[in-house]
């Protein structure tokens, strides 16, 4: 929970730091934070597929780990489908 908010709010700082630089340049407030989104589509889908590949051994995981495994993987879930719905929002 708390890895899934560090990188939301890197991604925003990211995204803040690239319009800011944009607006510096010149464009338009939303020119600037369009673009800025744009430019860090790519990194932000990489950053989250390498976490959704990383936790999959967490999910699928049986042995003496496994007690652990339907709690936790049932909030990454959770976590996973609310960012979801949040993209498809915009």
């Amino acid at each position: 929970m708390v890895l899934i908010i560090a990188l939301a709010s890197k991604n925003a700082i990211l995204i803040v730091e690239f319009a800011r630089d944009l607006r510096m340049q010149g464009q338009s407030i939303h020119e600037a934070a369009i673009a800025a989104a744009k430019m860090r589509f790519r990194p932000i889908l990489m950053t989250s597929f390498a976490f959704i590949l990383g936790v999959l051994p967490l999910v699928f995981a049986t042995g003496a780990a496994a007690a652990g495994r339907n709690e936790h993987s049932k909030h990454i879930g959770m976590i996973l489908r609310v960012k979801q719905l949040s993209a498809e929002d915009r």
